[in-house]
């Protein structure tokens, strides 16, 4: 998901809370109101993503294995998947 892409859910979801019949207004002034939330939900997606990144990485991946293969073999082939799996 892209920085703008995450910024606009979260612009939405804000907008949407405040009501449970939430809809967006026709008014230019609504609209600006909008893009200022918008900027703001953007810069804000960008600071978490800067601050949270490693921390998500390890979340996602874990602790990586100790290289301990010391026989010199090179066993790559058998790691490839099943192409059915494709």
């Amino acid at each position: 998901m892209t920085i703008s892409h995450e910024a606009v859910v979260r612009s939405e979801l804000w907008w949407a809370l405040d009501s449970q019949k939430f809809r967006h207004l026709p008014s230019v002034e609504h609209i600006q109101d909008r893009v200022l939330e918008f900027n703001k939900f953007r810069e804000k997606v960008i600071a978490d993503r800067a601050d949270n990144e490693e921390a998500a990485a390890q979340g996602r991946h874990g602790p990586q294995p100790a290289d301990n293969d010391e026989s010199g073999e090179d066993d790559d082939d058998e790691d490839e998947m099943d192409p059915k799996l494709y």
